[in-house]
């Protein structure tokens, strides 16, 4: 049987060294320990400054985070977290419709998080920021592993860390973005492990990428490069690395399949999420008319609508209308495919960084909700109570 050593640390001149060889399964980490840990903290400890101080501006200018957030994706995860633990059910409140448009791997984390702190408010924040911190200590392992100097794959987390596009999702409160980029980190430096059996890391890879897919249905496309990426990480043994892809492809499979069964029994038929063809058909295609043809982008969106055959956003979100949003965004890109390309480069580059600087200006101008709610809960505050009672129908009409 394959044995897969790695060496005890042992302290020289006041950085690390390997002496003695152990039995382990998974290899440690090439930088030094105190530093990846004292990167993760301070990443993390930043992510949280930069959450409350916002929390705070808001709060000076008269709106509220918890007010911005129950605008925001956020508040639909936490009631699918809520509806899970209060009814057993994976939809927004207990009586509404299964939900195929939203998928169950970050509202899984919330409500987890909900029963570990006893429904405190903030702590969802909390773990939002650790988890940025991780990502920074991860993406600097990567680097270590591809065969930068220990200072550049520190700067590597650092800079990840710091970056603009995690910061303002920490700040916005959208953590299922986070929770899928670290996840998807995690898979990649799993994969790069060449003390690690083939097999074993396949199928770690295969289940990180599966939950990640679960988190963010952008998962299907950008898990493929990785998972075909085993054969070609050798070319002396590509049999012995397709083989591998193939089990990491059936890893994946199998978290995704109980998914896949569940929806092919609610509403009939075996997808993912409709949020991916949402997402084109109601803001992408209506953005891409702004961009070329100065088109409102009200009068974009409401002409899709009426293309698809009806006129409020929310008919779109479940099964009724995908074969029609189908059949125009495929017409629409077929007919736009380079302006549409064109557009789609140059908006998702910078798009995380103008929502934020969008959401800064709304803040400073008064344009946030102006609905007030102190910085922490406390029992007078309406909205705050709602969120915190879980009273959903009253968060969603505030």
């Amino acid at each position: 049987m394959r044995r897969i050593i790695r060496q005890e640390p042992e302290r020289i001149s006041g950085t690390r060294r390997w002496k003695h060889e152990l039995p382990l399964w998974y290899p440690l980490p090439m930088l030094p320990l105190r530093q990846l840990a004292l990167l993760g903290l301070g990443v993390a400890l930043l992510h949280a400054g930069a959450f409350l101080g916002t929390a705070a501006l808001m709060e000076g200018h008269g709106a509220s985070m918890p007010a911005m957030i129950a605008k925001m994706d956020q508040i639909e995860y936490m009631q699918l977290a809520d509806t899970m633990l209060s009814a057993g059910r994976f939809a927004l409140w207990p009586t509404a419709a299964p939900e195929i448009f939203r998928t169950p791997g970050y509202p899984v984390l919330v409500a987890l998080i909900d029963v570990l702190t006893g429904h405190w408010y903030w702590a969802l924040f909390c773990v939002h920021a650790l988890m940025v911190g991780m990502l920074a200590m991860v993406v600097a392992l990567i680097g270590s592993e591809i065969g930068l100097s220990r200072r550049l794959a520190l700067l590597a987390g650092t800079l990840i860390g710091i970056s603009s596009g995690p910061l303002l999702l920490t700040i916005t409160g959208t953590g299922s973005d986070i929770m899928y980029t670290l996840l998807y980190a995690l898979a990649a430096y799993t994969a790069l492990q060449r003390a690690m059996p083939l097999t074993q890391k396949a199928v770690l890879v295969g289940l990180m990428l599966g939950i990640a897919t679960l988190t963010r249905p952008v998962g299907v496309l950008a898990s493929l490069p990785l998972l075909l990426g085993f054969a070609l990480l050798s070319a002396t043994e590509w049999r012995r690395y397709a083989r591998a892809t193939l089990l990491a492809g059936a890893a994946w499979l199998i978290v995704l399949a109980p998914w896949y069964a569940r929806n092919a029994s609610v509403v009939g038929t075996p997808i993912l999420s409709t949020v991916s063809t949402f997402n084109i058909t109601y803001y992408n295609i209506p953005m891409n008319e702004t961009f070329w043809r100065g088109t409102g982008e009200d009068e974009a969106q409401l002409a899709v609508l009426q293309a698809v055959g009806t006129t409020t956003p929310e008919a779109l979100r479940g099964i009724t209308y995908l074969s029609a949003m189908q059949a125009y965004d495929s017409a629409y890109l077929r007919s736009h495919v380079f302006e549409y390309g064109v557009f789609h480069m140059y908006r998702t580059i910078p798009f995380f960084v103008m929502s934020g600087f969008n959401v800064a200006n709304a803040i400073v101008s008064h344009e946030a909700p102006t609905l007030r709610v102190p910085l922490f809960p406390t029992e007078g505050d309406n909205l705050t109570r709602h969120i915190a009672a879980h009273e959903w129908a009253a968060v969603v009409g505030a």
